[in-house]
């Protein structure tokens, strides 16, 4: 699952929380040219970037729980010995250097 999936028959970003641009009214979501990686959702004025959104979906408040959720995801390997967060991460981390 993707926080952020687009139409594909109008190229919209569709609202994770309220669904605004999976019908046929609605805009969807959109970035700020201002501010890229920012978005705002007009139907239910959510806003934020992306890591804003997948707290929301899954109920998160902790930013280190809403990474790892995001991590998860979108399955990415954080690779170094800075990051201790993510158990799964550092397994790929370790199998992918073997």
């Amino acid at each position: 699952m993707y926080i952020f999936k687009r139409q594909r028959k109008r190229d919209i970003i569709v609202c994770s929380i309220c669904e605004n641009g999976s019908g046929k009214d609605g805009a969807g979501i959109t970035e700020n040219p201002q501010n890229k990686g920012n978005y705002k959702c007009f139907k239910c004025g959510e806003c934020g970037d992306v890591l804003h959104f997948i707290g929301k979906e899954f109920g998160l408040r902790d930013f280190k729980d809403i990474l790892n959720r995001g991590i998860e995801l979108y399955s990415i390997v954080i690779e170094g010995a800075n990051y201790k967060g993510h158990t799964t991460a550092s397994k790929a981390s370790k199998s992918k250097q073997e």
